[in-house]
């Protein structure tokens, strides 16, 4: 993992920064309010000059349209700018200003602060705290919090355009470059990597010990630590069976979308391999891998298991999700298949339940080539190739 920072002559902006989403509502309703019945009035109106005065005099409307363009240009404008402040806002981000007082009432003091980074996982939470407490009390800067936000966007959040205007940030202590590269490198040229955090991230597809050690005992045995009995041990398949996955979890689904129908090849939450969709359409069962959300290790681990044949569903079930059906099934002794990193406080207070999938070697100049996208077919058709 990498330590990643704005370039010193990047251009800052900090105008819009600490914006919410109540402030952003209360400005940007009145405007839509006012376009709403523009198109009403004006539907309204072409719908009574038909009914009374006829078809001419909807073509001399036209033509009093046409010779004012400029009236139509500035509505035209007024759309854009609207689309254009929705581009740039994101209400899942939180800015926390200098200073700002603790019921949130200002967002504190923005300009001239160092601007930190901070995301939901453990190790980058107290990598940053520990980075703010040191550059306040030994370097004497004042420190500004972005919280929230996509991980392939961090890039994009030190840059001049696009959510770096909203929500501008100095500098990133945890970056996970292995599968969103792509996305980071499209505004490299406005930052870079410091180097290494001093401690190394690894992310995987792991399973309970106890289920290792049952498939070790089975008749014929297989073995869940290893990625081929995943494509070849009807055993191992029918164990993790996605249609037992779905009537019986507690976990899924989820209380809230997280994988909307038709974006990175998602229905109900969950995505599938091209073998997947073999086999069911055999009338066979296929094995779910649970995942946390589609910005972790975007596309990555799926188009692992689709260039492997692997019959298998990704069900997302969030972050806690993953952690409860993980931890029920260490008690309970149920095989599971989930996706999780390291370091990470859940291998810390579960330490030997665990154990990571080996799946086969690749090499950094395929990693690099990977697109952070899945499913762009649809549901169970096969794209992309790592």
């Amino acid at each position: 993992m990498l330590v990643m920072t704005q370039l010193p002559n990047a251009q800052y902006h900090t105008e819009m920064a600490g914006v919410t989403r109540d402030n952003v509502i209360a400005t940007i309703l009145p405007l839509f309010v006012f376009g709403l019945l523009q198109i009403v009035s004006f539907v309204l109106l072409v719908v009574v000059i038909m009914r009374n005065c006829g078809m001419r005099a909807l073509y001399q409307l036209a033509f009093v349209l046409t010779t004012q363009r400029s009236l139509v240009l500035c509505k035209m404008l007024l759309w854009v700018v609207i689309t254009l402040s929705f581009r740039v806002i994101h209400f899942d981000e939180l800015f926390y200003g200098a200073y700002q007082d603790a019921d949130g009432k200002n967002r504190g003091e923005v300009n001239g602060t160092l601007v930190l980074d901070l995301c939901a996982w453990d190790t980058h939470a107290l990598a940053t705290m520990v980075l703010a407490i040191m550059a306040e009390e030994v370097s004497g800067y004042k420190i500004s919090i972005n919280k929230g936000g996509a991980g392939v966007d961090i890039t994009e959040r030190m840059s001049s355009v696009g959510s770096g205007k909203c929500t501008p940030t100095h500098l990133n202590v945890e970056v996970w470059t292995s599968s969103t590269l792509s996305d980071l490198r499209v505004y490299f040229n406005e930052s870079y990597q410091v180097g290494g955090v001093g401690y190394f991230g690894l992310s995987g597809v792991y399973t309970t010990h106890q289920f290792v050690l049952d498939g070790m005992k089975a008749t014929p045995p297989y073995f869940p630590d290893f990625w081929k009995h995943y494509k070849t041990s009807e055993a191992l398949i029918d164990a993790l069976n996605v249609v037992s996955f779905k009537s019986k979890s507690k976990c899924y689904p989820p209380a809230d979308t997280i994988c909307a129908d038709g974006t990175m090849g998602c229905k109900d939450n969950c995505e599938q391999t091209e073998a997947c969709a073999e086999r069911e359409s055999n009338g066979k069962d296929c094995l779910v891998l649970a995942l946390m959300v589609p910005d972790y290790d975007q596309g990555y681990f799926q188009a692992v298991f689709d260039n492997l044949d692997i019959p298998a569903y990704f069900c997302f079930i969030g972050y806690d999700g993953v952690n409860q059906f993980a931890a029920d099934a260490a008690k309970t002794g149920d095989p599971v298949l989930f996706y999780h990193y390291e370091p990470d406080l859940f291998h810390v207070t579960n330490k030997g339940k665990f154990d990571r999938v080996a799946l086969p070697r690749t090499d950094p100049e395929r990693v690099k080539l990977a697109t952070g996208d899945y499913g762009e077919h649809g549901f169970g058709i096969k794209l992309v190739t790592l």
